[in-house]
């Protein structure tokens, strides 16, 4: 009988500590929130985006005017700076819309950091840039090129663009 008893507590002994160490310790802190600010810089910083894709104010695809076209931002959550590759092209109009380099930031009213305020030296001031996806394999942008941004010889230019990249 003694031997049962022996057996027995011993038993009861080792479930007792196998509850015990599977019990959480109660006093670890939660995993803070993700903050989308942080994500987002991370995923435009990373690497330089080139143009997959380029809609006009009209409607029309005119990629083949951008072939080649590259975006590269540097910064972190709290704004940097861009750069872009625009001043190669024959066709300066295009630097319009989007200047050589600037400096850009989330805009301060989106929480979601999906909005961009990229200034590039443009005579209408600083643009608000939408983005509509970014990930480690992409971006898409859109944004809005006001008259004040166009002369006589580029007056074509004015009004919604939409760029497609590629990471």
């Amino acid at each position: 009988m003694n031997k049962f008893l022996n057996y027995f507590t011993t038993a009861a002994l080792i479930l007792a500590l196998a509850i015990f160490a599977s019990c959480g310790g109660g006093g670890e802190e939660p995993d803070a929130p993700i903050d989308p600010c942080v994500v987002n810089a991370g995923f435009l910083v990373a690497e330089t985006a080139t143009v997959k894709k380029v809609t006009n104010p009209n409607g029309t695809i005119v990629t083949d005017d951008w072939t080649g076209f590259t975006l590269s931002f540097e910064g972190s959550k709290d704004g940097g700076s861009y750069s872009t590759n625009v001043g190669t092209f024959d066709d300066t109009s295009l630097a319009n819309i989007w200047a050589a380099s600037g400096t850009w930031t989330f805009a301060s009213t989106d929480a979601n950091c999906k909005t961009l305020t990229v200034n590039g030296g443009f005579s209408g001031g600083a643009r608000t840039v939408a983005i509509s996806a970014v990930t480690a394999s992409g971006l898409n942008l859109s944004f809005n090129v006001p008259e004040a941004d166009t002369n006589g010889r580029t007056l074509g230019i004015a009004g919604d663009w939409f760029f497609e990249f590629n990471f």
